[in-house]
């Protein structure tokens, strides 16, 4: 519902983009409902500046190809993070918070 709030905010300040509520059938699988709160976790990680698990090299289950795109590891890889791709919905792992605080520390120019 807060997400909605703040939508709705966005669409009376007429900024030229207007968010609509589009949910596909397939968007995610009926069991995956109690677990909405995790895929929000991540969808929020890139919010903040995060890129995928496997941004680099592409994910290990599928055949979506590396992003690229001036990715830079911070860290050693983990298959749990909550930025990958898995069978589960993923849960924020120790790693995350550690990359984070990374992120936020870095200087421009400095990889």
């Amino acid at each position: 519902m807060e997400l909605a709030i703040a939508a709705e905010v966005w669409n009376k300040a007429e900024v030229g983009v207007t968010f609509e509520w589009v949910v596909f059938s397939g968007a995610s699988p009926p069991d995956w409902k109690p677990y909405v709160w995790e895929i929000l976790t991540h969808e929020l990680g890139h919010f903040l500046g995060l890129k995928h698990e496997f941004a680099i090299e592409g994910p290990p289950i599928s055949d979506i190809k590396a992003e690229g795109q001036g990715a830079v590891p911070l860290g050693v890889r983990d298959p749990k993070s909550v930025m990958t791709y898995a069978p589960e919905p993923p849960e924020m792992q120790q790693s995350n918070i550690n990359s984070s605080k990374m992120f936020y520390v870095l200087r421009p120019n400095e990889n």
